[in-house]
């Protein structure tokens, strides 16, 4: 008898150390409203690890349509520190987020989470386990930090705008070049002489006069006459 209370004993002390990190503090972080959920207590474990590291409250609710919860029936407020993951019986997932954790995660992140090939294929694959703990991991992740795209997607994307910039920039650079090719030429230096001869061989007249003069007789001189000139104005 003194054997079998000792084993009853050992089993309990055992399962209580095993629960009690989810429920130290006196609150659920699991809430299983739609009986989808398997594994319980190793999920419950992990939300609170994830409150002991970030200091705010991670709770997974399942519903049996999307909304299917309400803020008092968790145990919290709008005020509350707090990441909700809910899951509907159908599949679909949502993320909501209070007080502080608003501020501490963006909306980029939260997509992030939410796309997370982890966490989308495990739970849309019924795969709940798998796919919380991605959940976590990756809202640890952007809580502590920041959930940034993969390197290769930022040095791909940063590529591919630096290709096209260059592109644009040598079609340009190409159209001009052709559309200057194209230009009729003019030999300036063969007009300018043109113009130079021209001007040098052959005279332009702008206006002429005739001026007549008379010249008076003497009487102490035999004969008489005249003489007549004439001036001539002209430009080249």
């Amino acid at each position: 008898m003194k054997k079998l209370l000792l084993v009853f004993f050992v089993i309990s002390v055992f399962f209580t150390l095993v629960a009690f990190p989810s429920f130290a503090s006196g609150e659920n972080r699991l809430y299983d409203k739609a009986d989808i959920i398997e594994n319980d207590f190793q999920l419950e474990e992990k939300l609170s690890d994830f409150e002991a590291e970030c200091g705010i409250l991670l709770i997974v609710v399942t519903t049996e349509y999307y909304g299917g919860f309400s803020l008092a029936e968790l145990g919290i407020s709008y005020s509350t520190d707090a990441i909700i993951l809910e899951i509907t019986k159908d599949l679909t997932y949502s993320i909501f987020t209070y007080g502080s954790a608003t501020r501490e995660i963006t909306n980029d992140e939260v997509d992030r989470i939410l796309d997370n090939s982890a966490v989308y294929d495990n739970i849309k694959s019924g795969r709940l386990d798998a796919g919380i703990s991605a959940f976590i991991k990756s809202t640890k992740t952007a809580y502590l930090g920041r959930l940034q795209e993969p390197l290769y997607v930022t040095v791909i994307v940063s590529a591919a705008i630096a290709l096209v910039i260059t592109g644009i920039i040598a079609v340009i650079i190409i159209y001009k070049h052709k559309r200057k090719a194209k230009a009729p030429s003019y030999p300036l230096e063969k007009y300018a002489s043109m113009i130079v001869e021209e001007s040098l061989c052959s005279d332009m007249f702008i206006g002429s006069s005739i001026t007549r003069t008379r010249v008076s007789s003497s009487s102490s001189r035999s004969g008489g006459g005249s003489r007549g000139g004439s001036g001539r104005r002209g430009s080249r």
